[in-house]
């Protein structure tokens, strides 16, 4: 069901995500040449820990109330107007974390509840988000010269689907709330959210918060969970950043927006796209004009091309759009369009491609479109961590002109190595030492996971593919496992006609036995890479490489790596340990006894990383770059270097 059409819960406010950036670098995970600084803020040339290395992992919204609401028959409806939403009066707040530091363009949500009351707190439902990974993530904020511009020190914006679960209603007869209530299946509800404008500058007033709208509507049991079945516009590239990579280098603007049309009504989400002015949520100056149109024709244009011409015999006009007031108007209507259309003209975009016009020096300018044929392919459960010998799925589903596609085959395929993923995009005297591993591949001898043949799609749109852990042989050394990306689509869909990063995620973890009788020499690594990578335990809480530290505080460490993988309690945040990992952590706190550990009285990781840098001269710490050529998906992860904000560097 579209989040579209109504009834809906329209919200607004900001969001606040204090992420730890230790984890951020690949190399940090390397226990034998971590040092010191690392968990410092970054100074002048020295990366260090980055720009929030002793955050927590919060997620949480800030200053969030219900900014509108719709009836089923989409009339607005304003009984629930400034009423708060919040996260939790109960338990921990949420937690963001990402698969991997090389997987940092998924950043998932953990343990968020979502809760709506009153202004006397009574409460009208609440319930928990399930997990998802936010996906569409594009630039959204610009400069007058339209490049990417982000004073608060981050460009992209994002959106996160999902479903609200377990939903406790209150005791109210509110029109919209009964008839979400009534409209949606197996008792949760659809949310979607989009954040954007996000502070990582810690001088801002506004340090590590941003802003976000929000939309609540029915879920049905045929819908995915991770995104919407919705039909979809692609941005078309507009302008080459560096004219000697293209393919790297390159200007999307309006890149994801979903749309619905039902009956004559069409609805264009223009809330997750639209150009933005620097850390504000005012529409750019260049975008409070454009068309909207339905095709005459096939337009097969690439995403890739640019300055896309249109002849007039190529569209019919739907609507010509004018943006009066570009500082509210995201804010009062949630970035929707609404037009009504007339019977021909919803004739012909039930089966033909809507479109997206900017008129520059008397021509029309394709800057968003729909896929050729109106096809649109995606995976639900598209970040998978994956212990060896279990065996997880994955749903796709296909849809053409927003309706389910029967009998299609969806096919899959690895991606080849990729170098460099997880640094910082610099190189100097003060990188870490440690080699940044490629993703993609399996040491020699060993095996990638076991990928099945999906069936073709049900009635429905839907077809799954299971994935089985095979040991991957350890091929990344300081770091558990290997991140595998695999791409998806059907025949006469390419990638880049969907969302550039639309892929399969699977974090595979090392082969690892429970150890039933485990030492401090068991489980040393694996405390002591903690305590280098989040400070604000190490610093604050205990100090992970002493071991008898550890076990004065072992009751509510076992209680939090016991908890449910949901809970926001769960340890480790990252969620990147297998069972038996887990299993025999906890083990070893239950068996030890502190009498029986020699003192230590130094962090050991520390301590030898700092006696290495001290023997070694400067320019011995130089890393040598890997010299291999990025491979062409990796847009987003370089796209710092020319002056883009890097999502890798700076989470979302």
């Amino acid at each position: 069901m579209s989040y579209l059409k109504g009834p809906s819960l329209f919200f607004a406010g900001e969001f606040l995500c204090d992420v730890s950036t230790v984890n951020n670098d690949v190399r940090h995970y390397d226990n034998s040449t971590f040092e010191a600084r690392f968990q410092d803020p970054r100074e002048g040339q020295m990366q260090n820990g980055w720009w929030n290395p002793r955050g927590g992992a919060i997620f949480q919204f800030e200053n969030c109330t219900i900014s509108g609401s719709m009836l089923s028959d989409g009339t607005a409806n304003e009984t629930l107007n400034n009423f708060p939403v919040t996260n939790t009066d109960d338990r921990s707040g949420g937690k963001m974390v990402d698969l991997d530091p090389q997987t940092q363009m998924t950043s998932e949500l953990w343990g968020v509840k979502y809760r709506l009351t009153d202004q006397d707190g009574n409460l009208y439902f609440a319930g928990n988000i399930h997990d998802t990974g936010f996906r569409d993530l594009s630039n959204r904020q610009f400069d007058q010269n339209l490049n990417p511009s982000a004073t608060n020190g981050q460009a992209l914006g994002a959106t996160y689907y999902s479903v609200i679960q377990d939903i406790e209603w209150g005791d109210t007869d509110n029109p919209v709330i009964s008839e979400l209530k009534q409209q949606t299946d197996n008792n949760q509800l659809r949310i979607k959210m989009t954040v954007y404008g996000y502070n990582t500058k810690d001088s801002a007033n506004k340090f590590t918060i941003g802003k976000m709208l929000g939309v609540v509507t029915p879920w049905k049991n045929t819908d995915p969970i991770r995104f919407t079945a919705d039909r979809r516009l692609y941005g078309m590239v507009q302008k080459i950043f560096n004219p000697n990579t293209p393919n790297q280098n390159t200007i999307t603007y309006l890149a994801y927006s979903n749309f619905d049309l039902s009956g004559n009504e069409l609805t264009v989400d223009l809330g997750m796209s639209i150009p933005l002015t620097a850390q504000d949520a005012t529409v750019n100056d260049a975008f409070t004009s454009f068309t909207i149109a339905v095709a005459t024709e096939s337009i097969t244009a690439k995403a890739s091309d640019t300055k896309t011409d249109l002849q007039s015999t190529q569209f019919e006009v739907l609507k010509d759009i004018t943006i009066a007031n570009p500082e509210s108007w995201l804010q009062e209507t949630d970035g929707l369009i609404r037009v009504t259309l007339t019977d021909d003209q919803a004739a012909k975009l039930a089966n033909n491609q809507l479109l997206i016009l900017m008129e520059e020096d008397g021509k029309q300018v394709l800057y968003a479109r729909e896929t050729p044929d109106g096809w649109y392919v995606r995976a639900d459960q598209n970040v998978r961590r994956l212990d060896v010998g279990v065996t997880l799925s994955t749903d796709f589903y296909v849809y053409q002109w927003g309706k389910p596609a029967v009998g299609k085959q969806v096919k899959t395929s690895l991606l080849p190595p990729i170098p460099g993923l997880g640094g910082s995009g610099v190189s100097n005297k003060y990188s870490p030492k440690a080699k940044i591993p490629k993703i993609n591949e399996a040491a020699t001898g060993f095996k990638t996971p076991d990928v099945s043949t999906p069936a073709a799609t049900d009635q429905n749109g839907k077809t799954t593919v299971t994935l089985t852990g095979e040991a991957p042989g350890n091929p990344r050394v300081y770091l558990d496992g290997q991140i595998y990306w695999y791409s998806y689509g059907i025949d006469g869909v390419t990638q880049l006609d969907q969302y550039s990063l639309d892929y399969i995620f699977v974090h595979q973890r090392n082969k690892f036995d429970y150890i039933d009788n485990p030492t401090w020499e068991d489980v040393k690594e694996i405390w002591l890479q903690f305590g280098n990578l989040y400070p604000i335990m190490s610093h604050h809480i205990m100090d992970f490489s002493v071991p008898v530290e550890i076990l004065k505080r072992k009751e509510i460490l076992i209680f939090a790596f016991s908890e449910n993988i949901n809970s926001p309690l769960y340890m480790p945040v990252t969620r990147d340990l297998s069972e038996n990992k887990l299993k025999t952590l906890v083990q070893w706190m239950k068996i030890t006894d502190p009498a029986d550990l020699k003192p230590i009285e130094h962090s050991l990781v520390v301590a030898a990383a700092e006696k290495a840098t001290a023997e070694e001269p400067a320019d011995a710490a130089v890393e040598k770059a890997d010299e291999e050529p990025p491979h062409p998906i990796v847009v987003l992860t370089r796209q710092k270097n020319s002056g883009i904000s890097d999502t890798s560097s700076e989470k979302q």
